[in-house]
């Protein structure tokens, strides 16, 4: 569980976090697949964890937490975190949708289907394994 909770948290924190009900639900699968969490319950396990695990959880990319809450076993959940240069292309596709939104007068918070699908259809692409998918994108 060590080396999830360290994945969970390479990605920053999001400060002062509340546990979102996912991230309950995705450290609690991690604790009853662990050998660690053999015999405990899970759900006083994850009760007793820091903030931070929590923070980091929720600062992580949704394609890793919804590949860490489909895991079978420790190794699977390490096997969520793609190496750096996926993650690099995954998050130059959020800035170049961002900046898209932006230029174009959008609300970050509104849905915007016409400028979002490119995007969104990169950063699929980029989780995938094709960590070039985003090299195209122009980013001011």
């Amino acid at each position: 569980m060590k080396y999830a909770m360290l994945a969970l948290s390479l990605f920053g924190c999001a400060e002062g976090a509340p546990p979102t009900p996912e991230c309950v639900a995705i450290l609690e699968h991690i604790v009853s697949i662990s050998p660690r969490g053999a015999g405990k319950d899970p759900k006083a396990v994850v009760a007793a964890l820091p903030v931070e695990d929590f923070e980091g959880c929720k600062a992580t990319d949704e394609e890793i937490r919804g590949c860490m809450l489909k895991a079978a076993d420790p190794a699977a959940v390490k096997a969520c975190v793609p190496k750096s240069e996926i993650l690099d292309c995954m998050h130059t596709s959020l800035k170049a949708r961002k900046q898209a939104r932006e230029k174009a007068g959008k609300d970050k918070d509104k849905p915007a289907p016409e400028i979002d699908k490119q995007f969104d259809d990169i950063r699929a692409k980029c989780w995938s394994g094709d960590e070039k998918a985003a090299s195209s994108l122009k980013i001011d």
